[in-house]
């Protein structure tokens, strides 16, 4: 009996040392200066430069959407959002990963700067799986470095030089128009290129049809250049709902 007493008496000791402890500061950027953008150009663009960040001409939905990852079909939030525009220079700690911590200092910084509330909910949907198919990968692993990705692509082409499995799902999503989740099992980074025929074919600027292509569908194209396979299921989706958000941020 005095035995089990004084498990208990130390097991509660313990407890109350662990809710003593504080809960570590959440990842944030050490400086940034939040301006409006009314230029009504629906160009945007971001860059990193180190440990510095610039946002031009970013909505406030499509900060929202970076910084918890998530698709535009995947966001629910006021109609707003899309035509809020701000310009936003961001200076990051030393040592900064931005692959790591860009994301979740972003979060911080909405959720300070515009007192952003959200909550996730999970939806089943038809989409795709991005899976391996048997016998060995048509690409190639490179180390992961400094953590930063590259890629470039356009339609019909797609050029990797440091890609995620998620990234490449990514692409492939926009490309198909469906979901898309990363079931290979591949948590490396990657080097790799795709040459296809875009599904739907685009006019050009000048209102021309788009040039007929004798490549194969992106469908095709995982399987035989990459050793991947799309295969069609029900998947399950985050949705991001975004509950609360100012229009106007507090002063830099």
């Amino acid at each position: 009996m005095r035995r089990s007493l004084g498990v208990f008496a130390v097991t509660v000791f313990l407890s109350l040392i662990c809710a003593a402890q504080p809960s570590p500061a959440p990842l944030a950027f050490e400086v940034a200066a939040i301006k409006p953008n009314n230029s009504g150009s629906n160009a945007t663009s971001e860059h990193s430069d180190n440990d510095t960040i610039l946002m031009t001409n970013a909505s406030l939905r499509m900060l929202v959407q970076r910084a918890y990852d998530v698709h535009d079909d995947s966001c629910v939030a006021p109609a707003w959002l899309a035509s809020t525009h701000f310009d936003i220079t961001a200076k990051a700690p030393g040592h900064f990963d931005y692959r790591l911590q860009f994301r979740p200092m972003l979060r911080t910084l909405l959720a300070e700067r515009f007192k952003l509330a959200v909550h996730h909910e999970n939806k089943t949907v038809s989409g795709y799986a991005l899976v391996r198919m048997k016998g060995d990968l048509k690409f190639q692993e490179v180390e992961a470095g400094n953590g930063d990705t590259n890629s470039s692509g356009r339609r019909g082409h797609y050029d990797a030089k440091r890609v995620t499995m998620q990234m490449l799902a990514d692409f492939i999503r926009r490309e198909v128009g469906d979901p898309v989740v990363d079931q290979t099992g591949l948590a490396g980074i990657y080097q790799l290129k795709l040459d296809y025929t875009p599904e739907n074919n685009q006019p050009r600027p000048d209102g021309t049809p788009a040039p007929e292509s004798e490549g194969p569908s992106i469908f095709t194209a995982v399987q035989e250049q990459l050793g991947l396979k799309l295969v069609r299921q029900k998947v399950t989706v985050d949705i991001l709902v975004v509950d609360h958000i100012e229009k106007t941020p507090t002063e830099n």
